[in-house]
């Protein structure tokens, strides 16, 4: 077993827990499984702009921009803890966040439930994690738009991405642009 390699919930297509199975069972083309993620998105609500990681240079998605920050739930993790565990992880900060939505992904290599949340940054000290990250940066929905490119599922190779933002992370930011998050916002301004 590969050291790396964690044990994550099996779920149905209900997202109901119906087992265990390794993060490389859930990426293995001859297993039929599905497994949780999350993704969260930061947010500068004053400016109007989304935060955005640009992954370091690894087998998945290399140097592409993806949401704040999300990754795989542990076996019997809450969905909350998780994603909190994963700010903590890959940006090292602590902030309030609600979850916005839950969705169903098909990928080309695996099937997941996908956790969406969104949360306020508000200037705290940020300590990346250089094994997942590159860089961080805010982006405004001008500046998106001008590099949308590949969605996770239409991705047929592992190349570098270098200026693209994933189709998750685009449209996860199109609905914050949209106000479609705004009720949320306000609710976590008040706690």
């Amino acid at each position: 077993m590969n050291t790396n390699d964690e044990l994550l919930d099996h779920v149905d297509e209900n997202d109901v827990v119906i087992g265990a199975l390794l993060r490389s069972e859930a990426y293995d083309k001859n297993i039929d499984s599905i497994h949780r993620m999350s993704g969260v998105l930061l947010v500068d609500h004053v400016n109007k702009k989304v935060l955005l990681q640009q992954r370091s240079d690894k087998k998945r998605y290399p140097l592409m921009w993806v949401v704040s920050a999300g990754g795989h739930y542990q076996a019997g993790e809450d969905i909350l803890d998780g994603a909190y565990r994963e700010l903590d992880e890959e940006l090292g900060i602590e902030t309030p966040i609600v979850m916005v939505g839950k969705e169903f992904k098909l990928h080309k290599d695996a099937n997941s439930y996908v956790y969406w949340f969104i949360g306020i940054y508000d200037g705290q000290d940020m300590k990346l994690s250089k094994d997942e990250i590159e860089r961080v940066k805010f982006f405004s929905k001008e500046s998106l738009d001008k590099m949308k490119g590949s969605d996770f599922s239409q991705v047929v190779d592992y190349k570098v991405y270098g200026n693209k933002v994933s189709g998750w992370a685009y449209e996860l930011a199109q609905r914050y642009f949209a106000g479609e998050f705004d009720e949320a916002l306000v609710y976590l301004q008040k706690s």
